[in-house]
């Protein structure tokens, strides 16, 4: 499968197939007698774990560190459990920390009078204080 077919099939640019491939994420892949790069069915699954993972939150750091754990395959999932418990805890920070920012902005918001002139705008006057 070319770079382009994989890209398409996936939904990502190639220049995304690329970056990850220059990361280390994706395995290099064989090139044609005309240079063009073709990825076998160890890529595409390479691709589709990267991701599923980006979307469940991990970056490409964890994300690679999660391909190395499974390249080794170290006989448990201990260590990927731990990677997920490690994002939960951070996606629970992310929520109390979003909970607060619409709760002040929500404040800033019922105090703004409609209509009102921008020379006193709480919204603004709280931004530049």
């Amino acid at each position: 499968m070319t770079v382009g077919d994989l890209s398409k099939k996936y939904g990502v640019n190639r220049e995304a197939v690329r970056f990850y491939e220059r990361k280390g994420l994706l395995p290099r892949p064989t090139r044609n007698m005309s240079g063009y790069r073709l990825y076998d069915a160890q890529g595409e699954k390479a691709l589709s774990f990267i991701l599923s993972a980006k979307n469940l939150g991990f970056t490409l750091a964890e994300i690679k560190s999660l391909l190395q754990i499974r390249v080794v395959n170290q006989g448990n999932c201990e260590k990927i459990r731990t990677h997920a418990k490690q994002k939960i805890n951070e996606i629970d920070a992310k929520i109390i920390y979003l909970q607060r920012l619409k709760k002040s902005l929500s404040k800033l918001v019922t105090s703004c009078i409609k209509n009102q002139t921008t020379t006193y705008c709480p919204i603004l006057e709280n931004m530049e204080n």
